[in-house]
């Protein structure tokens, strides 16, 4: 079944942001994460659990930019990170791993955004 997209309102993103989660279900907070992230940084979900560290780069004036090709087009990106999508990085550096955030797979993480949303109680 084919739906047209819809957008996301103001009001349910900062719903979804600030809903509290079951502490005993780290997973939604990982799904959220990896949602919010892409948000703010613009990013398609394969490319936000594909980036990695080396694609993080400071300029000289210490800004922080995410310079990647996409996994779709391969076309070169360069996104300057915001303040959260900074936040949120920190929050999964110490992880041994080469990717920025841990990997879950799509569907995983589209069932668990369901479940964020119901908590949230979006619209």
């Amino acid at each position: 079944k084919v739906t047209t997209p819809k957008a996301l309102s103001m009001s349910d993103f900062i719903k979804i942001r600030d809903v509290e989660l079951p502490e005993d279900k780290p997973r939604l907070s990982v799904s959220r994460d990896l949602f919010l992230f892409a948000c703010y940084a613009g990013t398609a979900f394969i490319d936000t659990v594909s980036i990695t560290k080396a694609n993080v780069k400071v300029l000289e004036d210490g800004d922080k930019w995410l310079i990647y090709n996409r996994k779709k087009t391969g076309t070169l990106a360069r996104v300057k990170l915001l303040p959260e999508a900074l936040e949120l990085m920190a929050k999964y550096e110490d992880e041994a791993r080469d990717t920025l955030f841990p990997l879950l797979s799509p569907n995983r993480v589209r069932i668990d955004l369901i479940t964020i949303c119901k908590l949230a109680e979006t619209s």
